[in-house]
């Protein structure tokens, strides 16, 4: 914020106060060029968030079919008041404070709480033996909604039950809403998940800030033609 304060500021006064000659022409360009960028630079920064679940503290919690944390929802296709659970210390299935569907071919549906776009980097996963049945090398797809209504998808490999592997995803950008669906038996692809890396999409768009940087050197360039 405070680049963000100091770069309008120097807009400002490269504008508005030339006949002071504190900029010449060419220097005043670069400046605002400068200053154009530190400001475009502090506005497209995007706050990057780990959900780690690590609030939930009490033995084996369950939760209805809506869970928040750090400004993201995960919505459940079960509206059952424990479509969702989280294992803890003491349960054969623990394995780190996560969490986990509790129903087979259950959709979790993750977004914004505010509706804005983001990013979805990588996400931690780990098998679940249920009924002492699981098959390594489950895939689990994720399925992203991004904006404009286009979609990208991808497949991972659950490998090892009760061991979390960190699993990046690529193309995940610019989300709507982003699904992946527990298997319908619990040797298809029965899982917990943790640390889901999340960003805010970096907005506004580069070009909107060119333009604005050419408007201003524009504006500089007649202001020192009629101070001269």
């Amino acid at each position: 914020m405070g680049n963000c304060i100091f770069s309008i500021y120097l807009i400002c006064l490269i504008i508005f106060f030339p006949h002071r000659k504190v900029f010449s022409m060419k220097r005043s360009i670069v400046a605002i060029i400068f200053a154009s960028l530190s400001l475009f630079t502090t506005l497209v920064s995007a706050e990057t968030v780990t959900i780690d679940f690590e609030s939930l503290t009490s033995p084996d919690l369950v939760y209805k079919s809506t869970y928040t944390e750090d400004g993201y929802r995960f919505i459940s296709s079960k509206s059952d008041p424990e479509a969702f659970l989280s294992w803890q210390t003491g349960s054969p299935y623990y394995s780190g404070t996560a969490f986990a569907n509790n129903f087979m071919g259950e959709t979790t549906t993750l977004s914004k709480l505010d509706g804005e776009l983001f990013n979805f980097n990588s996400i931690d996963l780990a098998g679940v033996y249920l009924n002492d049945f699981f098959i390594p090398g489950s895939v689990l797809k994720f399925n992203g909604l991004l904006v404009g209504g286009s979609t990208v998808s991808q497949d991972v490999k659950i490998n090892n039950p009760g061991v979390f592997t960190t699993f990046k995803l690529e193309g995940f950008s610019n989300l709507v809403s982003v699904s992946w669906t527990q298997g319908s038996t619990a040797m298809q692809n029965a899982h917990q998940f943790d640390n889901l890396v999340l960003s805010a999409a970096p907005v506004p768009e580069p070009s909107t800030w060119i333009l604005m940087a050419v408007g201003l050197i524009g504006m500089i360039s007649l202001r020192c033609r009629k101070i001269i």
